[in-house]
């Protein structure tokens, strides 16, 4: 867990495995081109809120949430 700001929680949203972006096979990440970042590789096939809020952005694909906690932070 992190606190940001003294007051927003911010959970891990698997019980996972980091990997680094330039690992994944997919070469549009990769190579960055969608930025900097890394991979998630879930352990119980379960994904969770990093934060208590409602869903602003959902992907047809579903590779991408949005999500707005009630003080105006937002996570994509």
């Amino acid at each position: 867990m992190f606190i940001l700001n003294n007051s927003i929680k911010i959970l891990a949203v698997a019980d996972d495995i980091v990997i680094p972006i330039d690992s994944v096979e997919d070469e549009v990440f990769s190579q960055k081109m969608m930025g900097d970042g890394y991979a998630i590789q879930p352990q119980s096939g379960e994904i969770y809120s990093p934060i208590d809020g409602i869903i602003t952005t959902l992907f047809p694909t579903k590779h991408a949430i949005g999500i707005k906690n009630k003080k105006g932070l937002e996570m994509k």
